[in-house]
């Protein structure tokens, strides 16, 4: 029974999406505080920012495309202003970093780091996911 829930857990969407999220999340504020300490404040916080943008980025293209998916218009549509969603955020990502760079306090490559980390969140749950497959194998 127990091989049955872990499968179960592999495949439901919305547990894959909190670990995605969380893993996110830890890799930033790891990434973050390395940063900081080897390379000085403010790189660390432009990895945090960035992270933090990341976040937002996820949560909103993964709350898009649910909303896509579940509409069910026949002709391929999807719920209104969903295509501005995907549109908007890249001009909000554009203008806070924008915005970060005129204080001086952040760092371009720093940034570009951090939005990089759901990149580590999703090696983190390839991994999660081979351990608990192969787990399930060789039981």
């Amino acid at each position: 029974m127990e091989e049955h829930s872990q499968a179960a857990e592999l495949l439901d969407a919305a547990q894959t999406r909190r670990r995605l999220l969380r893993n996110t999340i830890w890799v930033s504020v790891v990434a973050s505080l390395v940063a900081y300490v080897v390379a000085g404040p403010h790189f660390g916080l432009s990895i945090a920012l960035g992270g933090a943008l990341g976040v937002l980025n996820v949560s909103w293209v993964s709350t898009s495309l649910q909303a896509i998916l579940h509409s069910g218009s026949a002709r391929g549509e999807g719920p209104p202003r969903t295509a501005w969603k995907f549109i908007f955020r890249y001009f909000i990502i554009a203008a806070t970093m924008f915005v970060a760079l005129q204080t001086g306090w952040f760092r371009l490559p720093g940034m570009l780091l951090g939005l990089c980390a759901f990149v580590g969140a999703a090696l983190m749950e390839s991994v999660y996911c081979l351990l608990v497959g192969n787990r399930r194998a060789s039981v």
